[in-house]
């Protein structure tokens, strides 16, 4: 598997998910890091042999990533995230003929690759190296149809598999674990990147809202990012100081999302977000943006949430009063669908992994 680092990320989350789980009867697992930094280090089970590359951009790794795996010549070759994705196919021709090569696309690339000339230049340069992949993973039907409808990629190479959450070790961190909040009242709790993508400038904006008719009320914000100085700017401006924590990265978020009320995503896109199944996990119901992406193809029932229009502040706000007038506090059992959990992912991930050995 190659990764760009070791990162708090959703598709950093499912590998070191899937490095985890998956069958050593079977597989000898390699990790190749771009670079060698990320919480997610520490996760990583020992019999795992890693591979620095020792570069923090993945342009400027193209030929030791090839001259690494040239070496190592693996059955499979799997890697994640759009640009890395683009990346290893284009070394394809210089792997070794026998090396298959799987790419996860963990986001919506329309979205992603914003507008302009850089959404015309990925448009061409999608269809004309994902054509070189041997299997294409899309954790939702959204994102495959994106591939197939806006990108031109061919339906016959894709297969959807869900991300995998460890339900029982989710589970295993909150059951006995302190509540994490350090004062009572009613709690929301969201989870990201400080990035635009993850829409908490709107939520600042919901909040606004909510505190007039919710006094109390008090939202903790898990995530590292770029945007943090702005983000705790918008927070000040707003006189929510005391209403908004940015906690930053947290290494057990479940304690977080078991004891909050109420999970809240505001992304302005997704791919399928870890964070909406881990709270799910946890007990905890969550309010969302119907944004781009898998976000709905996550629920069931509305025991498990609401979505809104994506960007309705407005909606959101009055989505999130609505779920905590009826909340019964509860959370003793999981809300996540199962065909999220790893034991029925894990399945499909290692019969893909063995037909491309064959």
């Amino acid at each position: 598997m190659v990764l760009p680092s070791a990162r708090a990320g959703g598709a950093e989350r499912v590998f070191v998910n899937l490095l985890q789980r998956l069958s050593r009867d079977i597989f000898e697992l390699h990790l190749i890091l771009i670079e060698s930094s990320g919480a997610y280090l520490d996760m990583l089970p020992p019999d795992v042999q890693i591979h620095v590359l020792g570069y923090n951009r993945v342009g400027r790794a193209l030929v030791k990533l090839a001259v690494v795996l040239r070496r190592l010549k693996p059955h499979v070759v799997m890697s994640s995230i759009g640009h890395l994705n683009l990346a290893l196919l284009s070394i394809r021709p210089f792997l070794h003929k026998k090396t298959k090569v799987i790419v996860r696309e963990s986001n919506m690339p329309s979205m992603s690759f914003a507008t302009g000339a850089k959404f015309a230049f990925f448009r061409l340069l999608y269809p004309l190296l994902y054509s070189r992949a041997d299997r294409i993973i899309c954790p939702g039907i959204a994102i495959k149809n994106e591939l197939e409808n806006i990108f031109r990629i061919s339906k016959e190479k894709m297969q959807t598999i869900p991300n995998p959450v460890l339900l029982e070790n989710v589970r295993s961190q909150t059951a006995h674990h302190l509540n994490p909040f350090n004062q009572d009242g009613i709690h929301l709790v969201a989870a990201g990147s400080l990035t635009r993508q993850k829409g908490f400038d709107l939520l600042i904006i919901a909040m606004e809202k909510l505190a007039e008719i919710r006094p109390g009320l008090h939202l903790t914000i898990i995530g590292e990012g770029p945007e943090r100085d702005e983000l705790r700017h918008r927070i000040c401006a707003s006189k929510l100081e005391d209403s908004i924590t940015l906690a930053g990265f947290q290494e057990n978020p479940y304690a977080f999302f078991y004891h909050a009320d109420l999970f809240v995503l505001s992304s302005r896109w997704e791919g399928l977000p870890n964070v909406v199944l881990e709270s799910l996990a946890c007990g905890t119901p969550v309010v969302a943006f119907d944004c781009p992406g898998s976000v709905r193809e996550i629920f069931d029932d509305r025991s498990q949430g609401i979505l809104v229009p994506a960007e309705d502040v407005e909606a959101l706000a009055g989505a999130i009063d609505q779920f905590l007038a009826k909340r019964n506090g509860s959370h003793e059992n999981t809300l996540l669908p199962e065909r999220f959990d790893v034991k029925s992912v894990l399945a499909k991930y290692q019969d893909i992994l063995i037909e491309c050995c064959r």
